[in-house]
């Protein structure tokens, strides 16, 4: 029988993809960059090691700067530094970029990508959002992008519109992430990452 969609694949099968379709899977629905007249009322930027934090929280400045994200959740409570957590470096490089302490708020807590979107959505419902439906922004690396949508959809209340923006460090973008060997390791488990979600059922199948 034919295998039409991301379930029917075993992870050794998902290996020998070729480069053109983990592309198509991985970077298929998130182009990164915002429609026009899309404006978030919130980001949330996921935690991971600083150089990601980093370049994670660049992408978030970009988008307040633009008005395209009006509030920032910075998440993650995992040490990224000798004495900061995620959310603490992300936190510190925003405002040195010069946006408004009280438009940034800290989630100190998640572990995981899970736990970022959980313990985020509480924060934006019991400080930021009183207005409902919300739209929000999920901004992470670009091969983390799709598994934290996915998530954010399971996780998040229904009424809360998600989006995905995803930063761009070299080895991690559409064009060039198959030119290192941590890039394509990356991109490969984020997919086997996502195959986990649907045999769970808490996201739908994909197409490939």
């Amino acid at each position: 029988m034919e295998k039409k969609f991301l379930s029917d694949f075993s992870d050794e099968e998902i290996e020998n993809f070729s480069d053109e379709k983990k592309t198509e899977i991985i970077f298929g629905a998130f182009s990164g960059e915002y429609i026009d007249e899309t404006v978030c009322d919130v980001g949330i930027v996921l935690g991971s090691n600083k150089e990601d934090c980093e370049s994670r929280a660049d992408k978030a400045f970009e988008l307040y700067r633009k008005g395209k994200i009006k509030k920032i959740v910075v998440s993650g409570g995992v040490k990224a530094d000798k004495d900061r957590t995620e959310s603490e470096i992300m936190r510190d490089f925003l405002v040195s970029r010069g946006v408004l302490k009280e438009h940034i708020f800290i989630e100190n807590e998640a572990k995981n990508t899970a736990e970022n979107l959980f313990y985020s959505s509480a924060i934006i419902q019991r400080e930021i959002v009183n207005l409902l439906p919300y739209k929000v922004a999920v901004i992470t690396s670009s091969p983390h992008l799709l598994r934290s949508v996915l998530l954010a959809e399971a996780i998040l209340p229904r009424y809360a519109v998600v989006y995905g923006f995803g930063s761009h460090l070299k080895g991690e973008r559409k064009d060039d992430w198959f030119t290192t060997e941590k890039g394509r390791k990356f991109v490969t488990s984020e997919i086997k990452l996502v195959k986990v979600l649907i045999d769970r059922k808490v996201a739908s199948d994909i197409k490939v």
